[in-house]
């Protein structure tokens, strides 16, 4: 037997993965299980519960794949920043001993951890972009694919592109054709100017859900500022941010971006239409760019006609579903795109282990990723036990799809937890709040009631599979909700909850197969509606991560406005 476990995410979002004899048999973010939303670190506790899951200990393991090279990024690091000694000669000093510092220390709580784990456990360090991109490629279903990795960077690489070669023939290799290295790049760019607008700089969905509110007015000045440059780089003008010589904490933009585009928003400051337009202009700004990269690596004609984009950058599903739809895409030669629902930096835990697990041997070849329901499960016993300890009332009913369905269709508030919880920062189903989708104002009464966040985010829709395409203009199924696709009239008619302001929707469409439960609740809620769609948020509330145990979702149910929950077999209500 062999027995990999894959670690990820260590400078923030941490995550393990588990897999044995080449299969995935679990992967979950260290945050679920700490409830410290992007927890950093080693991730001790998602290791030992996919352990325990597995029914294996420490000493099973044969391998831990790091999604690091500390030896590389101490290089690169000290390398960049005596490039940048003139310009800014105290931070460029300081950062050198930091990054060696942090390397270090990287280094030593791996094989720490891994010596804790067994004496017997190896350590192998991939390289980032290299667990990014296997990531995609070993979870997509294709020997022969085109691989696209973009993030703020990783060992100084931000910009990643290659492709898969031959599996049948033997050729089991990642190809690389093409890198962009920092400060140029997509990521830092969109996180600088989502610290500008007065977010947390991981909290880049925030932009891409403000955008639609704001005008062209600056699309053309933010062209100038990052696009891609025809050969398949990013560039960005670099007089406009300070991320590359100072501290995040510092600021990421420069005294020239503020002078032109005004001060910085505070955070919880009112938004103005200028925020909207800055956010607007960035959003464009990134999808000119990265429609560019995929156009350059379609002329390359290197790779197979599967396009997988990976990193943190193809988490913007707008830009995503951009692509996917674009009348160019086809013509390069892509016959679809894959974007795995882990694409950021915890799906790199998943990605070191299947390459490490590719590189064994472990692999007949590349598989598809068919679900995400990859992380602890939610078993009877567990939601029976955290029941008794509220002393909260419940129910065993028969039927419970058809109980929730009318509870959904009379206007109030489900949430559901069943089973294992999803792999990646999307609920789709398993973790999930859900409501009626026929009424625009159950996003402002969820927002005031329940999840508590800004009133310009966009709440999502799960659809039945086989009926998507009645509501939504895809391509196709979009089962881990990575893409944005137009609503169509049917769509903006019968469910407004689920429909943002520029007529778009964030999909999720539901297969009975892969998930059976979630499928039979929307033809119930479709009996009782004639609508087979259900709007469809994450089981948390705003500053937390997804619920993952029992325990979690009593204590969400019961402190928000939430009316009932499905938990497990269970029925919940509010008691008075």
């Amino acid at each position: 037997m062999s027995v990999i476990l894959g670690i990820g995410g260590y400078h923030h979002d941490a995550s393990a993965a588990l897999v044995v004899d080449g299969a995935i048999t679990g992967a979950v973010a260290e945050e679920r299980l700490t409830r410290v939303k992007h927890q950093r670190g080693m991730p001790c506790r998602a290791a030992a519960a996919l352990l325990e899951q597995a029914g294996l200990q420490g000493r099973d393991i044969d391998e831990m794949a790091v999604f690091w090279s500390p030896l590389r990024a101490a290089a690169e690091g000290a390398a960049y920043r005596l490039s940048r000694l003139f310009h800014d000669p105290l931070h460029a000093a300081g950062y050198i001993g930091y990054e060696l510092f942090t390397n270090a220390r990287l280094g030593h709580e791996v094989i720490r951890f891994a010596r804790s784990l067994g004496p017997t456990v190896r350590v192998r360090f991939v390289e980032h972009h290299l667990a990014h991109a296997a990531a995609a490629w070993l979870t997509s279903g294709e020997a022969e694919v085109s691989i696209l990795s973009v993030d703020a960077f990783g060992e100084r690489i931000s910009t990643w592109l290659g492709s898969a070669t031959d599996w049948q023939h033997g050729d089991r290799r990642l190809g690389c054709l093409g890198l962009g290295r920092f400060p140029h790049s997509l990521g830092s760019f969109y996180a600088a100017v989502t610290q500008y607008l007065g977010f947390d700089d991981l909290d880049d969905f925030k932009v891409m859900g403000l955008a639609p509110y704001g005008s062209e007015r600056l699309v053309e000045r933010f062209s100038r500022i990052a696009r891609h440059d025809g050969e398949g780089r990013v560039r960005l003008d670099l007089d406009y941010f300070r991320f590359q010589d100072r501290p995040r904490f510092r600021g990421m933009v420069s005294r020239r971006f503020v002078e032109e585009f005004g001060p910085p928003r505070q955070p919880g400051a009112l938004l103005e239409d200028h925020h909207r337009d800055v956010a607007r202009a960035a959003q464009a700004a990134l999808e000119e760019a990265l429609h560019g990269l995929v156009l350059h690596l379609g002329s390359r004609g290197n790779g197979g006609p599967l396009l997988c984009l990976a990193g943190g950058v193809a988490l913007n599903s707008v830009a995503i579903g951009r692509i996917r739809r674009s009348a160019r895409f086809g013509g390069q030669g892509f016959s679809d795109l894959w974007v795995q629902p882990a694409a950021a930096d915890d799906g790199t835990a998943l990605g070191a282990a299947l390459l490490r697990a590719q590189q064994r041997g472990d692999l007949e070849g590349p598989q598809r990723m068919a679900h995400a329901f990859l992380g602890p499960d939610l078993s009877e016993a567990e939601c029976q036990a955290a029941l008794d300890r509220a002393g909260q009332p419940w129910a065993r009913p028969r039927d419970i799809a058809c109980k929730a369905a009318r509870a959904l269709a009379s206007g109030r508030i489900v949430a559901r937890a069943v089973g294992r919880s999803e792999w990646g920062p999307r609920a789709l189903g398993h973790r999930s709040i859900l409501a009626d989708p026929r009424a625009a104002g159950t996003r402002d009464r969820i927002n005031a009631r329940v999840k508590h966040r800004e009133s310009f985010r966009p709440f999502a829709p799960a659809v039945l599979e086989e009926r998507a395409a009645e509501y939504f203009d895809l391509p196709g199924p979009s089962p881990f909700m990575t893409a944005v696709y137009p609503a169509r009239s049917r769509a903006q008619e019968q469910c407004p909850a689920v429909v943002h302001v520029d007529g778009s929707a964030r999909v999720q469409t539901v297969s009975r197969t892969t998930q059976p439960g979630f499928a039979t609740l929307l033809r119930a809620f479709e009996r009782e509606t004639g609508v087979p769609v259900l709007l469809n948020t994450s089981f948390n509330v705003r500053g937390e991560p997804i619920v993952q145990g029992a325990e979690d979702a009593l204590r969400c149910f019961l402190s928000t406005g939430i009316d009932a929950m499905i938990l497990g077999p269970f029925w919940v209500e509010k008691s008075g």
